[in-house]
């Protein structure tokens, strides 16, 4: 076996396994999932939020920004950490194969989801703090975990730049 066979077969090995950063991610959405499945359980079935002390978790609820053109927030919310999850499953797949084009355009895709997740959030919290004057913990949860993965993806998306 040559050297270039052994540094060909170490790059492979390097590309099949699971990194930290694979588990951190696939454990966020999993949490998330967690969040707004049980926000849209809460919302379907008229359930009361269970929240702390003071929250006004079933006052955000309970909002016009509650929902987004008549789908309820957490649905919305719910549909995208799946999506999210299933996009780092499917990219882990492409690294086990070696497929490094499709990762890529899935390292993008998940990144843009991520934004454009951020971005919503960030102007529901809004809506939250300065327009409804109150706050649900259940919904700062969630937009602390997207925060958190919009950066992950982030750290991913430049780490596969750098392989180029």
């Amino acid at each position: 076996m040559s050297v270039r066979d052994i540094s060909a077969t170490s790059e492979k090995a390097e590309v099949r396994r699971i990194s930290w950063l694979d588990i951190a991610m696939f454990g966020l959405c999993l949490i998330g999932v967690g969040i707004a499945g049980y926000l849209t359980y809460t919302r379907f079935f008229n359930q009361a939020i269970a929240c702390v002390a003071g929250g006004g978790c079933d006052i955000v609820a309970a909002s016009p920004y509650a929902a987004f053109v008549g789908i309820p927030v957490s649905l919305l919310g719910l549909l995208m950490y799946l999506a999210l999850a299933g996009g780092v499953i499917a990219r882990w797949r492409f690294s086990l194969t070696n497929n490094l084009s499709w990762r890529g355009r899935l390292e993008w895709a998940l990144f843009v989801a991520s934004l454009l997740s951020v971005v919503f959030t960030g102007y529901l919290v809004a809506m939250s703090l300065f327009v409804i004057k109150a706050t649900c913990i259940w919904c700062l949860g969630s937009a602390a975990t997207i925060t958190v993965l919009f950066v992950l993806f982030a750290i991913r998306l430049w780490r596969s730049v750098e392989e180029i």
